[in-house]
């Protein structure tokens, strides 16, 4: 009986190793998990920064681009107001060329033209 206990004591012991590496080796595991789980959600955190930042840069451009737009309308509106105000003449500016071209016509009228078109 003792050498039975002798060649099983070594055996308890082996079987003793090899649970404790099992035991060692899955705490090993639950903390290579934990570590990859923390490493996963920082850079779920940093890309979901990331794509909230591009979203606001995105954004902002679309917002920039969409002033300039407007400012160029206004430009081309203002441009054509004055373009069209230019063309247009005011009352006291037509009245002063009716008399001006209504002596003209009344001087010329009144002496003999030399050159054809000397009224003009």
């Amino acid at each position: 009986m003792m050498a039975e206990q002798q060649r099983d004591a070594p055996e308890r012991e082996l079987e003793q190793q090899i649970l404790q590496m099992k035991k060692q080796h899955q705490l090993q595991h639950q903390i290579l998990l934990q570590h990859f789980q923390q490493q996963q959600q920082h850079l779920a955190e940093q890309h979901e920064h990331q794509l909230r930042q591009h979203l606001k840069d995105f954004w902002e451009r679309q917002k920039q681009l969409h002033e300039l737009r407007q400012r160029e309308q206004l430009e081309a509106l203002r441009k054509k107001e004055k373009h069209e105000e230019s063309a247009v003449a005011s009352t006291e500016v037509k009245h002063k060329l009716q008399a001006f071209l209504k002596q003209r016509a009344s001087g010329c009228s009144n002496k003999t033209p030399r050159i054809e078109n000397s009224c003009w």
